[in-house]
């Protein structure tokens, strides 16, 4: 003999609020863990910028969370030399245009203190990491919560 089941579920305004704030929390906590990521990375980057002056370690910057190209996620930008890079133009603190960029990019320099790829060397070296930290950042805020 078949038995039909219904099963209703009530106050679903009431469950579909709290789904939507915990989406909101976890996007939230995901974002943070973003950064967190990238100023560590940065951390790493600066201490393998070349020094002569230290200007080129002052000029390193972390900006975000910023909303995608898309829309549908957060993005954190770091690098060095905003100032220049944002107007186009030259920074009137920085030695002169884009200063970073050929450093970075000189493989033939030799530096007494510092190396060139000081950004892209540590961001390559943890990218392998990203997913499992920011997943681990949300694992943890759910299980604070209960």
């Amino acid at each position: 003999m078949k038995t039909d089941t219904t099963n209703t579920i009530t106050g679903d305004d009431r469950l579909v609020a709290m789904l939507e704030r915990s989406m909101k929390d976890m996007t939230e906590t995901a974002a943070k863990a973003m950064m967190k990521f990238a100023g560590e990375i940065m951390g790493r980057s600066v201490d393998l910028a070349p020094i002569v002056t230290g200007e080129l370690r002052s000029r390193s910057f972390i900006e975000g969370p910023l909303i995608n190209a898309s829309g549908t996620g957060y993005i954190a930008v770091i690098g060095y030399e905003k100032h220049g890079v944002s107007s186009g133009g030259k920074n009137p603190n920085a030695k002169g245009n884009f200063y970073a960029v050929p450093v970075h990019e000189r493989l033939d320099v030799r530096h007494p203190k510092g190396q060139a790829k000081f950004l892209e060397q540590p961001y390559k070296a943890a990218s392998g990491e990203y997913l499992e930290y920011i997943a681990n950042a949300v694992k943890e805020e759910l299980n604070d919560r209960h």
